[in-house]
C-alpha cells in the first residue's frame, strides 16, 4: 500500500500542487520520507533505527575514520525561491559544505549543537569552506518545522533553524507539537493565523518536497545529517553522521 501511495506522491507534487501531496500523506499518516518520494523500487540500505522522541529515523555511523563517497553529480542546486537561504562563509571558499538535514533527527540537533560551532570557527570563518544548510525532512513534524522556518523573515531565519535544533525535545515530546511550534513561531513575528497559513502553504510543500526528492535521486541519500562537499572545480564527496571537525577538514584537503 505504502508503495503504492508513493507513486501517487510522486505525481502529485510533480504534475499538481504540493498541498494535495502533502495533504495525502497526513490522511494515511504517512511521514514525507525519502521512501515514500521514491518512483522506482530500491534496494534498500541496511540502517539502524534510533527513536528520537516517539519519531523514527534512519541512524548515522559513529564518527572516526572518513569513509566519503565520490559522485558523479553536479552541486546541489539552488533553493526554489519560496525557501530561505542558510548560508555561512566566503563565496569565494574552495569548498562548500552542503547539509542535508530533519528537525525531528537527534543527530542533526547533535551535529547542529554540538559540531556546527566548532566547523564554523575552524573551517568556515578561516575560509577554508563555507557552509550551506538544506532541508530533508523525515517525516510530517520535521515537515512543519521546516516550513515554519521558511515562513519566518529571511532575516530570522538562521534564528528559527537554531531555536528549532536547540528546543528540539522540547517541541517534538510535546502533546501537541504544532501549538509549541506555533508559541515559537510567534517569537519570530507570526501571528496564530500566519503559521495556519504557513502550514497550508501549497507553494512550500511543493518546494521541500520536491527539493528532497531530487536530493535523494542524485545523491543516494538515506539519513540524515548527510553531507555533499564540492570543490569549486566541481569535484563531489558525501558522507553522512555526526562527524568530527576533522573529518571535514579531511574531506576539504581531498579536494583542494
Amino acid at each position: 500500500m505504502k508503495k503504492i501511495l508513493a507513486i501517487i506522491v510522486i505525481v502529485l507534487v510533480v504534475g499538481a500542487s504540493g498541498a494535495a501531496a502533502y495533504s495525502l500523506l497526513k490522511e494515511d499518516n504517512i511521514a514525507p520520507t525519502t521512501e515514500n518520494m521514491q518512483v522506482t523500487q530500491n534496494t534498500p540500505q541496511e540502517t539502524t533505527h534510533d527513536d528520537h522522541a516517539g519519531h523514527d529515523h534512519a541512524t548515522t555511523p559513529s564518527s572516526g575514520a572518513v569513509n566519503s563517497t565520490s559522485v558523479d553529480a553536479s552541486a546541489p542546486e539552488a533553493s526554489s525561491d519560496v525557501l530561505n537561504s542558510y548560508v555561512e562563509g566566503s563565496d569565494d571558499a574552495p569548498v562548500t559544505i552542503y547539509e542535508f538535514a530533519s528537525f525531528s533527527c537527534g543527530h542533526c540537533g547533535n551535529f547542529h549543537n554540538n559540531v556546527l560551532p566548532d566547523l564554523k570557527e575552524q573551517v568556515i570563518a578561516t575560509g577554508k569552506a563555507k557552509f550551506v544548510f538544506r532541508d530533508y525532512p523525515l517525516n510530517a513534524p520535521a515537515f512543519d518545522a521546516a516550513k515554519l522556518s521558511h515562513c519566518v523573515d529571511q532575516s530570522r531565519h538562521k534564528g528559527m533553524v537554531d531555536m528549532l535544533f536547540k528546543n528540539q525535545e522540547r517541541w517534538l515530546s510535546s502533546k501537541d507539537y504544532r501549538k509549541t511550534l506555533s508559541q515559537m513561531g510567534r517569537l519570530a513575528g507570526l501571528s496564530e493565523d500566519d503559521f495556519n497559513a504557513c502550514l497550508e502553504n501549497p507553494e512550500l510543500d511543493t518546494a521541500l518536497l520536491t527539493q528532497t526528492k531530487e536530493v535523494q535521486d542524485k545523491y543516494n541519500l538515506h539519513s540524515t545529517p548527510s553531507f555533499v562537499i564540492v570543490s569549486q572545480d566541481g569535484r563531489i564527496e558525501t558522507m553522512s553522521g555526526v562527524r568530527p571537525v576533522s573529518d571535514f577538514e579531511a574531506v576539504i584537503n581531498k579536494l583542494q
